[in-house]
């Protein structure tokens, strides 16, 4: 008994001095962890001797007063073995300078434990970096020391510089080839004048307008980049296509005939945009997931034959392939069109005497589109007329077909396409449309002279009678002659 109350007293105390020890270890982690998160992310970076260089840069480009802010950072700092190299140019021009520091700084926190394998970060330059967490790597530089945690952020040191990448756009421009493609995307670029960014002196007495500072509001604009993809843009991925200039002649002669048009000037621009709109695709195609075909922006299939590739670049949004024949088949770059009867910008418009309460855009689950044009009992002895204008035609030949399905009434219906304007059109021979018929008819072929405008009439018979003779139309096809 009194040796069970002795072993007791024993365990008791070393009990309460295991605790007490624990409890001294804690406090003092608890210490020097307080202590680190007091610091902010320049000063390990200052007080480390292998970061001394980039130390050094940090206060030339001014980026050691940002990280000394409250921000959350992500500082990815290389060794002054890996700063070695870096071009003397850079360092000497401080906006080049403060482009490359900005490069290795990234807002938020990230660490080698992330969640996820791969993250495309936004550097505070604006430029993005690929952060691969499995094998610890940013843009292919090993991380060194890891997951440094300090009160505004985290310290990772790397083996290499991170170098700002141009993006698509700044790559175009510095290549030596392609010049034709290069020249007519720049071509597209103007001047436009924003009165919200310009600076206003007073007011014309005369008109009330506003008076602006000369050359105050002036914006830089370019057409390609608005209409067709936006390869300046660093927050979009996309894969760019780069023409040698036999490769854009052999392009651009295969589809000059489709885009004839009273000018000479015109028609070469028009050719050309009809070459470079379809060299722009959504996404990020690398070399090892490189498709044999990309459908372009428009829709347009555009082989890719990997011998023609003559260079690749990875650019900071995407990459550039430059390639020296792309071969695109003129049967997918001059399209079938489809006129919906109820066209998703309805028709122009219809018979001056039309009475608006007997046109129908009708649901119909097995119309092409879900909808269907129906005009009936228009009181119209003469005959009613629906016109619609189509825009961008490429000239050439072209057999057209009507498909309209009669599901009223008792009797068939019968109507004709007209192509041309009110002083002068070419008629197709009327066709009849039989009840519950759901077949498309073939109406006969029409050569279209010149690119542009192309107006359409589909128009009833005229007859007596309570019916009136209707219309009906699904659609219109447009298939090119080729």
């Amino acid at each position: 008994m009194a040796y069970r109350k002795i072993y007791l007293i024993f365990l008791t105390a070393f009990v309460l001095t295991a605790l007490s020890a624990c409890e001294d270890k804690w406090e003092e982690h608890t210490a020097l962890q307080d202590a680190v998160l007091k610091e902010n992310l320049l000063e390990p970076i200052n007080t480390n001797p292998n970061l001394s260089r980039f130390a050094e840069y940090l206060k030339k480009s001014g980026y050691d007063e940002l990280l000394k802010s409250s921000k959350l950072f992500t500082v990815w700092a290389p060794t002054n073995e890996a700063l070695v190299a870096i071009d003397q140019d850079v360092v000497n021009d401080p906006e080049k300078l403060r482009q490359f520091v900005g490069n290795h700084i990234s807002y938020q926190q990230y660490y080698t434990y992330s969640p996820n394998p791969s993250l495309r970060i936004k550097a505070i330059n604006g430029k993005y970096l690929v952060w691969d967490r499995s094998t610890e790597t940013i843009e292919g530089a090993s991380v060194v020391e890891a997951n440094m945690q300090r009160g505004n952020g985290v310290l990772h040191v790397i083996n290499k510089t991170l170098e700002p990448k141009p993006n698509t756009w700044e790559y175009l421009n510095s290549l030596t080839v392609g010049e034709r493609q290069k020249e007519f995307i720049n071509s597209q670029s103007f001047d436009f004048f924003d009165p919200n960014l310009a600076e206003q002196t007073g007011v014309d007495p005369a008109t009330g307008a506003p008076v602006y500072k000369e050359g105050t509001g002036i914006v830089w604009r370019n057409t390609y980049l608005e209409k067709v993809r936006n390869i300046m843009h660093e927050d979009s991925l996309n894969t760019f296509i780069v023409l040698t200039d036999n490769a854009f002649e052999q392009e651009y002669n295969k589809i000059s005939n489709f885009f004839v048009t009273t000018s000479e000037d015109s028609t070469r621009e028009l050719t050309s945009w009809n070459v470079v709109k379809d060299l722009a695709f959504r996404g990020l195609y690398t070399p090892e997931n490189l498709p044999d075909t990309l459908v372009s922006l428009f829709g347009v299939k555009v082989p890719i034959d990997k011998s023609a590739i003559v260079s690749s670049f990875r650019t900071s949004n995407g990459m550039v392939y430059v390639m020296n024949k792309a071969d695109v088949r003129i049967k997918d770059k001059i399209q079938t069109r489809i006129i919906e009867g109820e066209s998703a910008i309805r028709p122009r418009d219809f018979s001056t005497d039309q009475r608006n309460d007997r046109i129908h855009y009708r649901y119909r689950s097995n119309a092409s589109n879900n909808h269907d044009l129906r005009v009936y009992d228009h009181g119209q002895n003469s005959g009613m007329w629906v016109r619609y204008q189509l825009y961008n035609v490429p000239a050439g030949t072209y057999k057209f077909y009507m498909k309209a399905v009669k599901d009223f009434g008792t009797a068939d219906l019968t109507q004709r396409l007209a192509i041309g304007d009110f002083t002068q059109t070419t008629t197709f021979p009327a066709v009849t449309i039989p009840m519950y018929q759901e077949e498309e008819q073939y109406l006969g072929e029409y050569t279209v002279d010149k690119y542009g405008k192309l107006t359409m009439f589909v128009i009833s018979n005229p007859v007596s009678g309570s019916d009136l003779n209707p219309i009906v139309l699904d659609y219109i096809k447009m298939v090119p002659v080729l």
